[in-house]
């Protein structure tokens, strides 16, 4: 894994957000791969640990 990216993690996290604020008649994706930390599985996991519950 590289280095943990936190303004990447923190725009999509506000994003997230954003997209559950709008409510379910607006679609929000969100592309992530490996390049932005190596891993992507753990990047998407920190990202939406946050909005789960």
């Amino acid at each position: 894994m590289k280095e943990p990216n936190p303004e990447a993690r923190a725009t999509v996290k506000a994003l997230i957000a954003e997209g559950k604020a709008a409510g379910p008649e607006r679609k929000t994706f969100i592309y992530v791969n490996n390049r932005l930390e190596g891993n992507e599985l753990e990047t998407v996991d920190a990202m939406l640990a946050v909005h789960e519950g």
